[in-house]
């Protein structure tokens, strides 16, 4: 389901920033609803399979001191 802009919104656009500006802004809008469209349709759920650094509970802190004495 693509969505263009209206010829209305571009005209807009290139009114209020002039024909240039407008054009690349509304050309740059377009890219980055292709590019939304295309991670919604590759999204891939994840689940993680080992715990995060963070989430380690149980897990003993390593020891500040070295044994080297």
């Amino acid at each position: 389901m693509s969505r263009n802009l209206s010829f209305n919104t571009r005209k807009s656009l290139c009114n209020q920033l002039g024909e240039a500006a407008g054009n690349e802004v509304a050309d740059l809008l377009q890219q980055l609803v292709r590019r939304v469209e295309l991670l919604e349709r590759t999204k891939v759920d994840v689940t993680p399979i080992v715990p995060a650094l963070g989430d380690r509970q149980g897990v003993p802190a390593k020891s500040q001191t070295s044994g080297n004495v």
